[in-house]
């Protein structure tokens, strides 16, 4: 595994980072829990991070297993298309324009 040092995206922390290898349906389940920002999918993370999302996916076991063996996850990028849409349009708000909530 390759160390980096530089901002983990999870915790936004400057820390060593390396890169674990989730697959994307996990991803996909991490996100939907909203768990990690989208931005974090694919990217190093600190040892920090990695313990809770381990923590985390074995906390949540039973429902990763029945989403492995049902084939059913969401779209990762679905998650990351509504992120920064979401963004885009806080941004646009920041700037005095009228920003619409979307309904969760």
């Amino acid at each position: 595994m390759q160390i980096t040092e530089n901002i983990c995206l999870c915790c936004m922390d400057e820390r060593k980072r390396r890169h674990r290898d989730f697959s994307p349906q996990i991803w996909a389940l991490l996100l939907s829990w909203q768990e990690v920002p989208p931005e974090a999918v694919d990217q190093p993370m600190c040892n920090g991070c990695y313990e809770d999302i381990r923590g985390i996916l074995i906390e949540r076991a039973y429902e990763v297993e029945s989403a492995l063996a049902s084939g059913t996850f969401p779209d990762p990028q679905t998650f990351i298309e509504t992120y920064q849409k979401n963004s885009d349009q806080k941004r646009k708000g920041k700037k005095g324009e009228k920003v619409s909530k979307i309904a969760s």
